[in-house]
């Protein structure tokens, strides 16, 4: 009975066969767990890919890390490291190794600024010795630690620029072993040196790690922004020194600092320090101008307006009058920047830079004046071009006007002389045999 009934309602058995929708809930909780099945592989694969890739570079023979540009950095590490120990082992010796402008350093900054030296020199000796190991087991782990992209290298660059950041501050200040007037040059120049170096060291690496170098960034930016960065960081360094010169010079035991600074008058001090503060403004003011400077779409980004290039022009004037005197004032015999020292380099480099920056504005000047009367000149042949062209339309209008005139007077001519023609055939001819 339940066959015959089957086969009696074929259409409640089609409806049995048919399969069911899902419903909207089920739909999107099967497309959320494909989408999730989906990351998961991407992931799984990226790591794949990541573990392939570090099992490449284990089974790959280690690359020749002496050949890399920042090993040159870790060796003048080591030569500059040297030479600043050695300078610091001898400071306190001064009938010896000094002369009369020679200030004897005590023995807690001699033994700085020797433990300083001694560490740089522990771990740049061993940075190198890594690069050019090939026989020992561990070369394959030095190529993995100084590989590009490296973190533990660029660990290693960061501690040893800010370790020369902060004996630059303590050993170049007035109070420092090598400070204004203390006449410890070596010491002086060979911190200095060791701070460029782990610099550029660290701009090799970001280079390798195909960041933009240090030239390429400054290229970069717009207009004269280049200039005034100069001028920012070198008036702050100025600035910074001078202060500290201000602040310290009569706390140093010393007989000729004393009677050199004992004689500078608080004017010249209050000038200087006016100068580099006010200098800091207009530099810092500019560079956040190029940053914050939006720029239209087919818009040059090195555009300018009228009135912001005559106020910059207007502010380098201004702080070329101030600098000039101011490092003539300060760096000669009894100014205030006059010792070998940071407060001279500082008041030199601000003073070129603000002129150079002068002469780059002036240049950037004259093109813009030339480019401006090469546009007149261009619109003063465009509209003599203009007046040519006109003159010459209206003479050949004038000349085909003649014409026409000339070719309607012959056939006006014409039609009078037909006229005449019609008329004298029209009369009779006389009969002179009768007459």
């Amino acid at each position: 009975m339940a066959s015959n009934t089957g086969m009696n309602n074929p259409s409640s058995a089609a409806s049995q066969e048919r399969p069911r929708s899902p419903s909207p809930s089920k739909a999107r909780k099967e497309e959320g767990k494909e989408h999730d099945e989906s990351e998961a592989k991407q992931e799984g694969g990226e790591e794949r890919v990541e573990r392939e890739e570090e099992e490449e570079e284990e089974e790959a023979p280690p690359r020749a890390l002496f050949k890399s540009s920042r090993f040159k950095g870790y060796l003048t590490l080591v030569v500059t490291s040297g030479v600043n120990y050695q300078a610091a082992f001898i400071s306190d010796n001064i009938t010896t190794f000094g002369g009369l402008n020679m200030m004897e350093a005590t023995g807690q900054q001699r033994s700085y600024a020797m433990a300083v030296a001694l560490i740089s020199i522990v771990f740049s000796t061993f940075i190198v010795l890594a690069h050019i190991d090939r026989l020992t087991p561990m070369k394959k782990y030095w190529s993995r630690m100084f590989k590009p992209k490296s973190r533990t290298e660029a660990f290693i660059i960061s501690f040893l620029l800010l370790w020369w950041i902060i004996a630059l501050w303590v050993n170049t200040g007035i109070m420092g072993i090598a400070g204004d007037g203390k006449g410890q040059y070596n010491l002086y120049f060979s911190s200095w040196a060791c701070f460029f170096v782990c610099a550029w060291t660290l701009e090799r690496w970001l280079v390798s790690c195909n960041y933009p170098s240090l030239e390429a960034f400054l290229a970069s930016w717009p207009n004269r922004a280049p200039g005034w960065i100069a001028i920012f960081f070198l008036s702050l360094a100025a600035l910074l020194s001078l202060v500290d010169l201000f602040t310290q010079w009569d706390s140093v035991n010393n007989k000729i600092i004393a009677l050199h600074y004992g004689q500078i008058n608080m004017a010249q001090w209050q000038w200087l320090l006016f100068v580099t503060g006010f200098t800091i403004c207009p530099a810092i003011g500019f560079v956040l101008v190029e940053i914050f400077r939006e720029t239209k779409p087919g818009e040059d980004k090195n555009t300018k307006t009228e009135w912001e290039t005559i106020l910059e022009g207007f502010i380098l004037l201004l702080l070329v009058i101030l600098w000039i005197p101011s490092v003539i004032v300060a760096t000669t015999p009894g100014g205030a920047a006059s010792f070998v020292g940071n407060a001279y380099f500082a008041v030199w480099g601000s003073c070129a830079f603000v002129v150079d920056t002068s002469v780059w504005w002036i240049h950037d000047w004259r093109k813009r004046v030339l480019v401006a009367i090469r546009e007149q000149e261009k619109e003063y042949h465009n509209i003599q071009k203009k007046v040519l062209d006109r003159s010459r339309m209206e003479i050949e209008e004038e000349a085909e006007n003649v014409l026409r005139n000339r070719q309607e007077q012959s056939d006006d001519d014409d039609d009078d002389m037909s006229m005449h023609s019609d008329s004298i055939e029209g009369q009779p001819i006389p009969d002179m045999a009768g007459t």
